[in-house]
């Protein structure tokens, strides 16, 4: 997604939604964005994250056993 970048605090980003007392992400609503491939692993690094909305777009693969922690 474009507007997601270095020039914008994660917090910014569309579909991000943090925290209010640590500023860690713990929302992802990323419906319907025409995203494409796999989940990274990497997703598991979200230790706030209560909310995960990847709906409506096109992934393929496993889901990330990570995704769990």
């Amino acid at each position: 997604m474009d507007s997601w970048n270095a020039t914008l605090n994660v917090c910014q980003w569309p579909g991000v939604t943090c925290g209010h007392k640590h500023q860690r992400v713990i929302s992802l609503d990323l419906k319907d964005h025409r995203l494409a491939g796999t989940i990274s692993p990497s997703i598991g690094n979200l230790s706030f994250l209560r909310i995960l909305d990847i709906s409506d777009n096109s992934f393929h693969g496993v889901i990330p056993p990570e995704l769990a922690n």
